[in-house]
């Protein structure tokens, strides 16, 4: 070696797990001749050096399962797994790729490789550096190409959130940093996977830039199959029941039961599925928007004929809308029971006496449009009828109350002459509790007004005549009565023998009779012999 010349020394290292890293010095031992000079020198010269360490950087993400047709935002955290800090780090979303997309190199394999070696020649390693540098920086653009363009070519999903996170330090063996981007799979993109790209620059522990590019692999769910919408009765705990033979309002509740999202531009028509049930009032409705876990009111006017009555029907609700921005069709279904209409009214009611027994008498009317089934009528238990009947009678039961058709109904009353003479002349009001049941055996309850015109001096007479027995239907007084009955057997005494008397003079004047006929009789032929002999 010419003096003023330099050589570069090798020397292989062990660098073990447990060294830290920091500055070292290592002593260096310079055995050497010089020409003209006999014998050999030595020289020992302390060579400081610096463990740099290593900058490994890991990406992952806590949830990788996307619901298509909303907003992911996405928690991916980078953590620093070297012995080294990272400084500078800035992530940036490249893009989104299908399943097939490209897998990033690895360019903590340059880093690897280069570190691997202890540098005599600061130069000498910062060049080896540079060109490590420049090769990982043509390695990321060839990806960030390829990126770029399979992501151009997939509209599955897209980011809508930040691109660029400046992170700055990450510490050796320090906890994940976090980064949020929002993805949006679109509808198609269900049952399907997909790449998030990320590229992460940083500096190394020589302080040169270095790039890495990693994927995510993401999984899109299925398209849910249920709908977000449900129709309803307004009345959510009872069933929708439609009257037949009359114009019914009808409400039914449109809910959107979106956790989420609202829908939009919401246009709703009616239609029913039979020809005996019609839809006289609205059949469409138009809504701008309603918010997700709403409910809003749909109401119309619906007819059922009465050959319905018992039958089960229903209507169909067809909804267009648009959700999460993907305009959707529903088709759905409500069903109702067409019930008959039992319209009683009560009439002509009146105290009549049967058997000598008052009764109060009526009639039971039915103007709807089905049977009222195991009809019952009494007197309801107010003040009013107590008034005027004080024991009220046990109800009657009357059977099936037919439409169109009158039922007559009797029931005894127990009313003694001192709570007539309590009772004043006129109009009183009665009260009839009437039961019955519709078609579908539920039991109905139903109070009617009407009157009764009442003369106490005549249901006194009535009265008496019914509790000494009567005489012919007539009511009459207790005295009087006590009176007619010796009266009643002279007249039948004397009826007797007057019509024997007379049946005898008979006898006596059709012997009489007799008598005169046989004397003429006998005159006649005296004179015909005479006639006879004298002719001779």
């Amino acid at each position: 070696m010419k003096s003023g010349d330099t050589f570069v020394l090798y020397f292989d290292t062990n660098v073990l797990k447990q060294t830290k890293v920091g500055g070292y010095n290592a002593s260096l031992t310079l055995k050497y001749t010089k020409i003209n000079q006999i014998g050999q020198l030595m020289s020992t010269v302390d060579v400081p050096f610096r463990l740099t360490g290593k900058v490994i950087l890991d990406v992952f993400s806590e949830e990788n399962q996307l619901i298509p047709s909303t907003f992911n935002p996405l928690k991916i955290f980078i953590q620093n797994k070297g012995s080294t800090s990272a400084s500078g780090v800035v992530a940036t979303i490249t893009g989104i790729t299908s399943g097939s997309g490209i897998t990033s190199g690895n360019a903590q394999g340059t880093l690897s490789n280069t570190n691997s070696k202890v540098a005599g020649n600061t130069t000498t390693n910062n060049n080896t550096a540079n060109s490590n540098n420049i090769a990982n920086t043509e390695n990321s653009q060839a990806l960030q190409s390829n990126s770029a363009s399979s992501s151009s070519s997939s509209n599955d999903a897209v980011n809508i959130g930040a691109t660029t996170f400046d992170i700055g330090i990450i510490p050796a063996n320090s906890s994940s940093v976090l980064i949020s981007p929002v993805i949006y799979p679109t509808a198609s993109a269900g049952e399907t996977v997909q790449n998030l790209d990320i590229q992460i620059t940083y500096g190394d522990a020589y302080g040169n830039q270095q790039t890495l590019n990693k994927q995510i692999g993401l999984i899109i769910s299925p398209n849910p199959p249920q709908s977000v919408l449900n129709v309803t009765n307004i009345n959510e705990s009872a069933a929708l029941i439609i009257t037949a033979g009359k114009i019914q309002n009808m409400s039914l509740l449109l809910a959107n039961s979106d956790e989420k999202n609202p829908i939009t531009n919401v246009v709703a028509s009616l239609d029913s599925q039979s020809n005996s049930m019609k839809i006289l009032g609205d059949s469409r409705w138009t809504i701008s928007s309603m918010p997700h876990q709403s409910k809003i009111d749909l109401n119309t006017q619906v007819f059922a004929s009465s050959t319905m009555v018992g039958q089960p029907a229903s209507f169909t609700l067809s909804v267009d809308y648009i959700s999460a921005g993907q305009s959707k069709t529903d088709t759905l279904n409500i069903g109702t029971y067409v019930k008959g209409d039992i319209k009683i009214r009560v009439y002509d009611v009146n105290i009549n006496f049967i058997g000598g027994k008052p009764n109060l008498v009526g009639n039971l009317l039915n103007e709807g449009n089905t049977v009222g089934l195991f009809t019952t009528v009494e007197m309801a238990n107010n003040s009013l009828n107590k008034q005027f009947i004080p024991v009220l009678p046990p109800s009657q039961y009357l059977g099936d109350l037919s439409v169109d058709s009158p039922l007559p109904f009797s029931i005894p009353i127990n009313l003694d002459n001192k709570t007539i003479s309590t009772i004043k002349s006129g109009p009183h009001p009665i009260i009839f509790k009437v039961t019955y049941s519709d078609d579908l055996k539920i039991p109905h309850e139903l109070l009617l007004n009407s009157s009764i015109d009442f003369e106490p001096k005549q249901f006194q007479q009535n009265n008496a005549a019914g509790s000494n027995g009567g005489l012919f239907g007539f009511g009459m007084s207790d005295s009087f009565g006590k009176m007619i009955i010796p009266i009643f057997i002279i007249v039948i005494i004397v009826v007797y023998f007057l019509r024997k008397r007379r049946s005898k003079l008979k006898l006596a004047k059709l012997q009489k009779s007799k008598d005169v006929e046989d004397f003429l009789d006998d005159f006649s032929s005296s004179t015909n012999t005479n006639i006879d002999r004298g002719s001779k």
